[in-house]
């Protein structure tokens, strides 16, 4: 039997008191946990070796579990554990007596020399020594142009030192050691320090961190063209749902007898290499359903401008006959279709009721958190039992409804029950049902919208 986890809280364990021997280091780690309050057990198969100690630091939310063990100890001993608060989701902790706040960036465009290089220009080495700090400040493009243009290399290592005028704040970016056990074991990121931040809870200093990360992000972003992000603890990144098909897999694959409109397909590939930006992902796949419905909102016009082009008699130089194609077209009878009803037409017209029946039988977590009455989301809600509205045109109207949320990000949104839906916010990381149904939807408009081709 040892092999069977167990788990051991020891609130007033001394060293002869432990079932095991343990590293001295994670003892100490134990103790010091206990004489600040934080939960703390012993877990792991105690017959065989010591086990983890897994510790709860304090944070903006329940649930943040540390594993600490014999290899990270070193590290973990290290910090002022006692002290910290974890902020939420980030890669981040303010060190509440101290009054520091600490997290870990990435470099999305450019590279921590970008910054380096940045600090070696301001230092004013490279820059007219009678020039003072603002000109110097002021010519850092063409500074930097040099210092790259030069061929010489900044260090790997070094610093970026930001101070206000108005305040004590101060921030320093770095590059951080190989190992952190609260900030992550990135050797590429980069650690943004700042230093006495004036806040009273992990919610205040959650939001300063937000609001001054971002704005020295787009300062740098502006004027060096080096983008830089909060890193994310894991979790938190958006886990795309795997779509349940119950039909067509066990057919021999062929090559396909059908192409595809060119932008439309486009579309639809690049929404599948970008399954971590939800509402981007959805935006896409929402263009290759727009990108075609004109056709299947329109069938009549589509089918009357077709005959007109194919008969013999027209003429492609009689503009008299084309401005007819275009008075015929402007003005049939659905020339006015609000962008909802065309993605109703749309929906209707390429995928068939059963389809969908079918689609939500096979995937059944998502047909029951699109049918929630409390409208998640502030979508409507999809009942394949109503028989007011047909299930096409419920679907239709979720998909709308979640543009809409998406795209008007202003603050009189008109959706008033969910307001904007912002990439930021919590609701971003539970769009995969939804991307679900797009996804599903955009597909059997693509399959729709195909010509036929023996290639």
């Amino acid at each position: 039997m040892g092999q069977t986890l167990a788990l051991v809280a020891l609130p007033e364990a001394s060293v002869t008191e432990m079932p095991f021997e343990a590293d001295e280091r994670l003892l100490r780690i134990h103790q010091r946990a206990i004489l600040a309050g934080l939960p703390c057990a012993w877990y792991g198969p105690l017959s065989t070796r010591p086990p983890t100690l897994k510790i709860k630091l304090r944070d903006t939310k329940s649930g943040m579990v540390f594993d600490v063990n014999e290899e990270n100890a070193e590290s973990f001993e290290r910090i002022p554990f006692e002290d910290i608060v974890v902020l939420g989701s980030d890669l981040a902790f303010w060190n509440q007596r101290k009054h520091d706040i600490y997290c870990t960036i990435n470099a999305k465009r450019g590279d921590r020399r970008s910054l380096w290089a940045i600090s070696e220009a301001q230092s004013g080495d490279d820059g007219d020594a009678e020039g003072g700090r603002e000109e110097t400040f002021g010519g850092l493009g063409s500074i930097l142009a040099d210092i790259f243009s030069s061929g010489r290399r900044m260090p790997k290592d070094g610093s970026l030192i930001l101070e206000s005028d108005n305040s004590g704040v101060k921030a320093t970016l770095y590059s951080p050691p190989i190992t952190d056990p609260v900030l992550g074991h990135n050797t590429s990121a980069i650690t943004l320090h700042l230093q006495d931040v004036d806040v009273k809870s992990g919610q205040e200093a959650s939001r300063f961190l937000f609001d001054i990360a971002h704005a020295i992000f787009f300062e740098l972003d502006l004027r060096f063209s080096v983008t830089l992000q909060i890193a994310e603890r894991v979790g938190r990144y958006f886990s795309p749902l795997e779509m349940v098909r119950d039909d067509g897999q066990s057919e021999p694959l062929r090559l396909p007898d059908r192409r595809f409109a060119r932008a439309a397909i486009a579309l639809y590939m690049y929404a599948r290499t970008i399954n971590t930006y939800p509402l981007l992902e959805y935006l896409t796949l929402y263009q290759v359903i727009e990108h075609c419905m004109l056709a299947f909102s329109r069938p009549e016009t589509i089918e009357r401008l077709k005959a007109r082009l194919q008969d013999p008699s027209f003429d492609i130089n009689d503009h008299v006959g084309l401005s007819q194609l275009l008075s015929s077209e402007r003005h049939g009878s659905r020339a006015n279709l609000s962008e909802r009803d065309q993605v109703r037409f749309t929906v209707q017209t390429c995928v068939p009721p059963e389809a969908i029946t079918g689609f939500l039988q096979s995937n059944d977590e998502t047909a029951q958190f699109i049918s929630q009455e409390g409208r998640p989301l502030g979508a409507s809600s999809v009942d394949p039992g109503d028989k007011r509205k047909e299930l096409p045109t419920q679907i239709a109207d979720r998909i709308y409804d979640m543009r809409c949320r998406i795209v008007h990000a202003k603050g009189d949104s008109l959706d008033k029950v969910g307001g904007p839906l912002l990439p930021t916010s919590q609701e971003a990381n539970q769009l995969g049902h939804d991307l679900l149904i797009i996804r599903f939807i955009a597909q059997q408009v693509l399959i729709a919208s195909a010509i036929s081709t023996t290639w």
